[in-house]
């Protein structure tokens, strides 16, 4: 347990290298800051925390750099911090609510302001709409082994051949559809995976298939994203070299920047953010990682990210994502799909 002093050190160590992005001196921390202490005693602080994970030092006497584990103790501290400055919350809602009535003027409206407020780069998931669920499902024999089927989903009809295995008549196939649309009718995917397969081999086949088809349509429904504020990473000295860049941009450039975030899961409400080295991705060790849900599950929902070195400003990233995913929800609450 840190003691007071030695936190309000390490805050102001923080803040100054997120300032600067150089090592920070005991002098510097005095001066700067006005405190009631020699440069001597911070200094003994100083290695004390390090001594504890929470800065680094090259040697003795060298300025400090936060670790991640003072970046993680630092962004806990933020927590109550106060939302967005009162003019910028209003000029961000007025050009939102101006945008026209289209999900991605929004969500690119979002990225680009996310990404102006925090210097970072930004991202938005492309909007999930509920769930789909089977409206009804149909079996046609087309030869004694083959099958047709057809499942029609709320938002349009999809057909596939399916090999049976065994031969089946229409008939047979008739029964197996008709039950099935008694049993699952209605219901999402996660709905049919928690209720479970049926025992019998035909049935189980069938909706093992029908599981398969909602499943693409979903990983295709949520595979796009939005970004923006790439070029702002450039501006930090020590990603301008593009080598820690590289894996993001290449990933940006591919489609593939949902798999290097997805594994870091998703909370049911509020902000998450992953430091360095927390992140599951090794590539993403440069990096901080905010995340936010947005919307609600009764209407589009998705996730709102900044993407930023670990000296990223949090105290304006967090009060950045937090307020857009609000606003963002209040788009929700008022969309509808057919509208």
């Amino acid at each position: 347990m840190l003691t007071t002093r030695k936190t309000e050190i390490l805050r102001l160590i923080v803040q100054d290298y997120i300032q600067a992005g150089v090592p920070v001196g005991s002098l510097q921390v005095v001066k700067r800051h006005g405190l009631p202490v020699s440069p001597a005693t911070v200094r003994n602080e100083m290695s004390e925390l390090e001594a504890e994970g929470y800065v680094s030092r090259s040697h003795p006497s060298a300025g400090a750099v936060p670790t991640d584990r003072g970046y993680r103790l630092y962004v806990q501290s933020l927590e109550t911090e106060e939302d967005l400055a009162l003019a910028q919350r209003v000029t961000i809602r007025h050009q939102l609510f101006q945008a026209q009535r289209e999900t991605d003027e929004w969500l690119r409206l979002t990225t680009a302001v996310m990404a102006q407020l925090a210097q970072a780069m930004a991202m938005a998931t492309a909007p999930r709409l509920p769930s789909r669920r089977i409206r009804h499902l149909d079996l046609v024999s087309v030869r004694e082994t083959v099958a047709l089927l057809i499942l029609v989903l709320e938002e349009g009809p999809a057909e596939q051949l399916l090999s049976l295995g065994a031969p089946a008549t229409q008939e047979d196939l008739q029964k197996v559809a008709s039950r099935l649309n008694a049993l699952y009718g209605g219901l999402a995917y996660d709905q049919i995976v928690q209720q479970g397969l049926p025992q019998a081999a035909l049935e189980r086949l069938v909706l093992e298939s029908v599981l398969r088809i909602m499943e693409k349509a979903e990983d295709e429904m949520s595979a796009e994203f939005y970004v923006s504020g790439l070029s702002y990473m450039l501006h930090y000295p020590e990603l301008s070299t593009g080598e820690q860049l590289r894996p993001l941009v290449e990933a940006v450039e591919g489609r593939q920047l949902l798999r290097l975030l997805l594994p870091l899961g998703m909370p049911v409400t509020g902000v998450q953010v992953t430091i360095g080295e927390e992140n599951k991705e090794r590539s993403l060790w440069p990096f901080s990682v905010i995340l936010a849900p947005y919307g609600s599950t009764g209407s589009f929902h998705g996730t709102l990210g900044l993407i930023g070195p670990t000296r990223m400003e949090y105290t304006v990233a967090f009060p950045a994502i937090r307020f857009l995913s609000g606003l963002l929800d209040e788009l929700a609450a008022s969309f509808s799909p057919s509208g």
